[in-house]
């Protein structure tokens, strides 16, 4: 017999060999003991998680002559001819290339004869989500009401172009991607019956490298092999990733004196791929976060990384670890995001010295957040300082935080108008003065004085409210001067419109969303009719109206 590759040699024979798969593993057994398997299932989940060899082993298990406690013996003539791949009544179609409706049509019609040798015959189809449209309308009816002799075992990795129709007609089971430690605990065994000689770093590596399919974690297991073994520097220099070993020492070197930037990028440089030594870091981080809540389990890397990185600084490091890797998606070059990452690093990790005078919010940050979840107290504002304290008559000042919460619990509106006031005690009078004094925010906030009155007499205790300013005209919203004040009204008078009497039909040059719109706002319609003008002019015209 000729050579065969590893992920053949070791494919799972028994549902209790598939790795990960332990709750769709328990369900086929259970119903293949209890005889109430279904007649057509859907296996959808990552490529390389055990989907076709789950197929193989319940088309076994449904046929075996001597099934054990609903597993298929392996040793029966049944289990041998489905083995050797020469069973007649196990047909495996691949759908990306058998995707049309006559390959279906002669489906159905080999379906509907009974089986050859075996109780049931099975039937399963590999990348179902590549037929076609008409095919799968053709495989509905047989899906829905097949022949008592067949099994329908369907396989995806994208379940979601699978049609609902076809769906609905199927037990759809989940297969899940096999977790890092497991993979490389799996990798550890294979190398131990094949006399590979391998390092604990190395395996790491490559169930990183294989995203939790183990198909492709033997292939390339199998690659390294060939060139003496699986050892860290070969597996390095191989898959071009950084070490996951290189990646803890890295982090552990940040619980020492803050090393200097540049060594910190010829570290990152040094590591190799930016994009696995990123996702190295997170998951470093990962499971020093996790070991905070609920325990290290007598592992000692995470227990030291935990006295460099307790629960907080390793979220903050796993922040900036994310957000590099949507840089690198975005197509930054890696030395930029190796820059920003390790800049990140510096600025969340360096010990911040108190303010001496206002704090001003940046994007990245938020009031009463410092690096990494640290608190950083805001202290009071010398330019806004709350009106809230103090008697008498106060100068201006920021509307009180109190009104401010007892608006953020009735209307969001509410809220951005009051932010967008300075404020003063007069006695027992709150005035509030719009910022820019324009008249539509006047006008906003008039409408809503008795509500401001009541929530200020609640939280503040004030007697009264009062409305000041509104001097200003309102910006022209139909041009780029900010001096004139249009209203609704005079928006639509002064359009060229003409008299063809009120509520004309909408044949003009006014879209009946701006018709409406303006409405809305109070305007009154007069009347319009088509402009003598251009069509592309009048088509800009609208657009800008309708922008503006």
């Amino acid at each position: 017999m000729g050579y065969l590759s590893l992920y053949r040699k070791y494919r799972p024979r028994r549902f209790s060999e598939l790795i990960g798969q332990e709750r769709v593993a328990e369900l086929l057994r259970a119903s293949v003991a209890s005889g109430q398997v279904s007649h057509a299932y859907l296996f959808s989940g990552p490529r390389g998680c055990g989907k076709t060899s789950a197929a193989r082993i319940l088309a076994r298990a449904v046929n075996c002559l001597d099934p054990q406690g609903g597993e298929p013996c392996n040793r029966c003539e049944v289990c041998l001819s489905m083995l050797e791949g020469s069973s007649l009544d196990l047909v495996e179609i691949d759908g990306a290339s058998n995707r049309g409706i006559d390959e279906v049509r002669q489906m159905k019609e080999q379906a509907s004869m009974v089986p050859f040798a075996c109780r049931r015959k099975v039937y399963i189809i590999d990348e179902v989500h590549m037929l076609t449209e008409p095919a799968f309308n053709a495989l509905l009816k047989t899906l829905e009401e097949p022949p008592l002799h067949v099994l329908f075992v369907l396989a995806t990795t994208d379940p979601q172009r699978v049609p609902v129709t076809v769906r609905s007609r199927c037990q759809q089971l989940p297969f899940r991607r096999v977790d890092s430690e497991r993979c490389a605990a799996f990798l550890r065994r294979i190398c131990e019956e094949e006399g590979i000689p391998f390092d604990e770093g190395a395996l790491r590596d490559l169930a990183m490298a294989s995203e939790g399919s183990l198909r492709d974690a033997l292939s390339l297991l199998e690659q390294v092999a060939a060139s003496g073994g699986a050892r860290a520097e070969e597996v390095r220099s191989f898959l071009g990733i950084s070490s996951y070993r290189r990646a803890f020492e890295f982090l552990r070197g940040l619980g020492g004196p803050l090393p200097r930037l540049e060594d910190l990028v010829e570290e990152v440089r040094r590591g190799g791929d930016l994009k696995a030594f990123l996702e190295n870091v997170y998951d470093w981080c990962y499971r020093a976060l996790k070991a905070s809540l609920v325990g290290h389990g007598g592992d000692e890397d995470v227990l030291e990384l935990l006295s460099v990185l307790p629960g907080d600084r390793a979220l903050g490091v796993m922040e900036v670890a994310l957000e590099g890797l949507r840089l690198l998606r975005m197509g930054l070059r890696e030395m930029v995001v190796a820059d920003f990452f390790l800049a990140e690093l510096l600025r969340g990790l360096s010990p911040r010295a108190e303010p001496e005078g206002p704090i001003e919010s940046s994007p990245r940050s938020s009031p009463g957040a410092g690096a990494f979840g640290e608190a950083v107290p805001y202290p009071p504002s010398e330019a806004a300082p709350s009106v809230a304290s103090g008697a008498g008559e106060d100068p201006e000042g920021a509307v009180p935080e109190e009104l401010l919460e007892a608006a953020r619990g009735r209307s969001f509106l509410l809220t951005s108008l009051l932010l967008q006031c300075r404020a003063r005690l007069e006695g027992d009078s709150l005035v509030l003065i719009p910022e820019g004094g324009f008249r539509f925010h006047l006008d906003m906030l008039s409408e809503r004085l008795k509500e401001i009155e009541e929530m200020a007499s609640s939280v503040l205790g004030v007697s009264s409210v009062r409305l000041e300013g509104g001097g200003e005209e309102d910006p022209d919203p139909f041009g780029p001067s900010a001096e004139a004040s249009v209203s609704p009204k005079e928006v639509l008078a002064a359009l060229p419109l003409e008299e063809n009497g009120p509520g004309g039909e909408d044949e003009g040059p006014l879209p009946r969303k701006l018709v409406d719109f303006l409405r809305g706002m109070g305007a009154e319609l007069l009347s319009f009719s088509p402009l003598e003008a251009e069509e592309e002019e009048e088509d800009e015209f609208d657009s800008e109206i309708l922008q503006r």
